[in-house]
């Protein structure tokens, strides 16, 4: 391949986003001298597509000037990586945005809780800057993430399933606001809990029934959005497995309807991962990634560091067709999620060449 004229400056303008096994050219901002040096580590980046079969090329800033180098690989599996703000909760939301984008990915999920943005509080304004900052990094929206509510209470409080309806009011009111923020991004969806915990005394049916209800009149507003309301099963909550998925999925006649397919959670209640991604693939909209130990003990991992099959878990998401993003959740990694994300993505981009 023919070496191109040294960039200009007008070049900073075009920004692609890789998707494999697309060929490549990439352009950054420091020396890179292989390829595991690039996907591992790429820095700031200005990516467009180049000619040639399964080729990229990359356009290194060293003191004398660009050098450019050819590489080869064999196609992988298709894949969308981003990794989720919740990891940085020690962080501002600017912060998170630029550590995501240095790491590598080209796709981050948002989570809408404090300290990053608490959809309830959030004006037009302070959307769009998020928006800007996202884009101004390079980085695609994968995911408006409306699962917790550290802001009211926890992880898990305010439910879809409280007893005391006020309770439950929060979360109906805050998934809508989370639509909002969602439509004016520009994202696909959002995620929410599961029900929630089954409280002593509850009967499982009147659980599901609250949920129901909850659950129509927010995927009403998700209509008049265009925006995906995705459950994300979990263990320990009301809805944690297929069948119970499918038993949910059975009373909702809506086409904003769907599944975030947690991987780790599904491996953490026992269903093979293959088959239930087969068999939910109708379904999911969104992916979450995460390894899980052995012990099937729910703690999100650095995948490589527990015991989940990746390479049949991402064969079996490539068999249904799937194109859209897989998000890496690392929350519990809030010390030093820099290297969590970038071992993350080291691992799992060795897996798709």
């Amino acid at each position: 391949m023919a070496n191109r004229a040294r960039p200009g400056p007008e070049d900073h303008t075009r920004r692609t986003r890789i998707i494999r096994p697309t060929p490549w050219r990439v352009k950054i901002t420091r020396p890179v001298r292989t390829l595991d040096d690039l996907l591992g580590d790429i820095g700031d980046r200005y990516v467009t597509p180049c000619d040639g079969p399964e080729a990229f090329t990359v356009v290194g800033h060293e003191p004398c000037g660009w050098a450019t180098e050819t590489f080869h690989e064999d196609p992988g599996v298709p894949m969308r990586l981003a990794y989720s703000s919740n990891a940085y909760r020690r962080w501002s939301i600017g912060e998170a945005i630029s550590r995501i984008a240095r790491i590598g990915y080209h796709g981050m999920e948002l989570m809408a809780d404090v300290p990053h943005a608490w959809p309830a509080t959030l004006s037009d304004a302070q959307i769009g800057e998020i928006g800007r900052r996202i884009s101004g990094a390079g980085l695609t929206l994968s995911n408006v993430n409306a699962f917790m509510m550290t802001a009211v209470q926890d992880f898990w409080h305010p439910s879809w399933i409280e007893a005391d309806a006020d309770f439950r009011r929060l979360r109906v009111q805050h998934t809508m606001a989370a639509l909002r923020v969602a439509r004016k991004l520009g994202a696909e969806c959002i995620t929410t809990e599961p029900g929630g915990p089954l409280e002593a005394g509850m009967a499982r049916a009147k659980a599901m029934d609250l949920f129901d209800e909850g659950l129509k009149e927010a995927l009403r507003r998700a209509e008049d959005d265009g925006v995906h309301l995705l459950v994300e099963p979990e263990p320990g909550l009301l809805i944690e497995n297929v069948a119970q998925f499918e038993e949910l999925a059975a009373r909702i006649d809506s086409p904003m309807f769907g599944l975030n397919f947690d991987i780790g959670h599904f491996y953490c209640v026992g269903d093979p991962l293959p088959e239930a991604i087969a068999r939910l693939a109708r379904w999911t909209r969104h992916y979450h990634i995460e390894d899980i130990a052995a012990t099937r003990v729910h703690e999100h991992l650095i995948p490589g560091h527990g015991a989940i099959d990746f390479a049949a878990v991402l064969q079996a998401i490539d068999a249904t067709g799937y194109e859209g993003w897989i998000t890496v959740e690392l929350y519990p990694y809030l010390d030093d999620p820099d290297a969590a994300g970038r071992e993350a993505l080291q691992y799992l981009n060795r897996l798709v060449r």
